[in-house]
């Protein structure tokens, strides 16, 4: 029996027949006969994340009902927009840090080089320079071995 493709998850009119395409029962591992193989899908197809073929998921779909799959789909939705913002406040937080270590950093080091360009002390001001980008790959390198020792 065709499918109307008007219901949700073709709940309505296609529960005799089969309703997987044929990709999804060669994923699944039906389909075994060589005239029913397609071609791999990364030669035809860009990468698809939202599509997620398995047994309990395809049963879990199967099971609910329109109101309970659309609060689903809205669910999903709030989440990936939530992780979205999350995301890019964190973004935004790392930028306004960066620039603001930048500055301090420059400002720190063009004071001393102005001020041991008349003595001759220069290598100095690059010494603090150092010093300065060091105590940061210090302070990171002891968050990753701390990080690591917690798993």
């Amino acid at each position: 029996m065709a499918c109307c493709t008007n219901c949700f998850f073709c709940q309505c009119c296609c529960r005799e027949g089969d309703t997987r395409t044929p990709e999804e029962l060669t994923i699944l591992g039906e389909i075994r006969d060589e005239e029913h193989e397609i071609l791999p899908r990364k030669d035809y197809e860009s990468l698809d994340y939202d599509c997620c073929i398995n047994e309990p998921y395809v049963e879990v779909l199967e099971g609910m009902d329109n109101k309970k799959a659309k609060k689903y789909e809205a669910v999903r939705w709030i989440m990936v927009f939530a992780i979205g913002v999350t995301v890019g406040l964190v973004g935004l937080f790392v930028d306004f840090f960066v620039r603001l270590f930048n500055n301090l950093k420059f400002t720190l080091v063009g004071k001393s080089v102005e001020e041991c360009a008349g003595r001759g002390c220069l290598a100095l001001s690059l010494l603090q320079l150092l010093a300065f980008n060091m105590t940061f790959i210090f302070i990171a390198s002891i968050l990753v071995l701390i990080e690591v020792s917690l798993l």
